[in-house]
């Protein structure tokens, strides 16, 4: 399947998803479900993903012979890199589209919980 299709498809169901909530059915913004998506796949799968290679596979895994470290290791790299790579285009959907940075609960957590991930990733190249 190759990528435009992909999101072609993601921007149709994003464009159909609706959600109720205590007023009614309230149609959210695409914006606001690409967001959603990103982070949900970021933190729900990738995450544990890497959190899994480290725990369970370590040692159990030969060599990569690309990068020459233990494949473990590589797995749980690329997929905590690419968590707070989908976390950032995330936020960056959100602010693009708002224009700015709106103070609530929820985006300041959000805001601390990014820049944390960050320097997790830089600690971890270093």
């Amino acid at each position: 399947i190759s990528r435009v299709i992909l999101w072609q498809r993601l921007y149709h169901v994003a464009k159909s998803v609706s959600v109720d909530d205590q007023l009614g059915s309230a149609n959210l913004p695409t914006y606001t479900i690409v967001h959603a998506v990103f982070m949900m796949f970021a933190w729900s799968f990738l995450i544990p993903f890497g959190v899994f290679n480290a725990r369970y596979l370590r040692g159990l895994v030969q060599t990569c012979p690309l990068s020459g470290k233990e494949a473990w290791f590589d797995n749980h790299r690329f997929a905590n890199t690419a968590a707070v790579t989908l976390a950032i285009a995330a936020f960056l959907v959100m602010i693009i589209k708002k224009g700015s940075f709106v103070a609530s609960y929820h985006s300041i957590i959000g805001m601390v919980v990014l820049c944390l991930a960050v320097v997790q990733v830089i600690l971890g190249i270093l």
